[in-house]
């Protein structure tokens, strides 16, 4: 099994203010996305599910990750009637063949909005901060797609309806599907 390179510790951390930013992340996402509490949610790269923790009450959560210890389901292609997809920190790892592919199958499933966080590998803050807490930075070698070119590809398929970069450490953004 490759290096765990998720933040999936920074949510449980003992450095308080390591969890502080984490918790005040999904905060930021999810006040981006204005979920209603009654949407199905498809975590797509859901790691440790951290994000089922925050969702209001009423959504349904389904989680989805290529380690299987941490998926809901087998084939997230298989569904129908998914409301919202959130893809945090995951299209980066992707090739650009493998996003295409994605967005055509989250239409399918009649996806309306898309929530996305990408990593901002060439920001200094990025760097800094993962010194800071200890972590290599080498995780970004594990990218296929730079977050510029991850946007052009999502431009494709969906109208983006809000984003914000957050401190140069991540870029999020909120899109709505075209018709």
């Amino acid at each position: 099994m490759p290096k765990d390179i998720s933040f999936n510790g920074f949510y449980n951390s003992h450095n308080p203010l390591a969890k502080s930013l984490e918790w005040g992340r999904f905060k930021k996402i999810l006040k981006m996305a204005d979920l209603k509490g009654n949407e199905t949610i498809l975590d797509f790269g859901c790691g440790a599910q951290s994000l089922k923790k925050s969702l209001p009450e009423g959504c349904k959560y389904i989680g989805f990750d290529v380690v299987s210890e941490y998926s809901d389901i087998k084939d997230y292609k298989k569904l129908k009637d998914v409301d919202v997809v959130f893809s945090l920190s995951v299209f980066e790892h992707l090739s650009p063949k493998d996003l295409e592919s994605n967005l055509r199958t989250f239409k399918k499933m009649g996806v309306k909005k898309l929530v996305v966080e990408l990593p901002r590998e060439d920001s200094f803050l990025n760097r800094f901060g993962s010194w800071l807490f200890g972590l290599e930075f080498d995780h970004a070698v594990n990218h296929r797609l730079g977050w510029r070119e991850a946007i052009k590809i999502i431009d494709k398929h969906f109208s983006c309806s809000d984003f914000k970069n957050r401190a140069y450490i991540s870029w999020i953004s909120v899109w709505e599907a075209k018709k």
